[in-house]
């Protein structure tokens, strides 16, 4: 049977950063991530402070930010506009966006 090799890569904008990891893995994994990381149809983006480390420590065995690529935003990264993909935990509406 062919293993699947899925790709990683940080993305960063002035203020933070999120791992994207493809989603068909993701979902696979059954992680739970924070509502501070996104998703669209195809990726989803795990915030760099919790949900990355954490989901590389446990599926990956390794934390090491420097073994992915980095695409860096000048401005605001477009994923802060994109669905949040794990629970909402922050009681004063700061992520009012709707969880998937």
């Amino acid at each position: 049977m062919a293993t699947t090799k899925y790709e990683y890569m940080w993305i960063t904008d002035a203020g933070h950063g999120w791992l994207r990891v493809d989603r068909a893995e993701y979902e696979l994994t059954g992680f739970h991530a924070s509502a501070y990381s996104y998703a669209d149809e195809r990726s989803v983006y795990l915030e760099e402070d919790c949900d990355a480390p954490q989901y590389l420590a446990v599926h990956k065995g390794s934390t090491a930010p420097e073994a992915f690529p980095v695409h860096h935003y000048n401005g605001l990264s477009p994923i802060r506009d994109m669905e949040v993909l794990g629970f909402e935990q922050d009681t004063n509406n700061a992520h009012p966006k709707k969880s998937i």
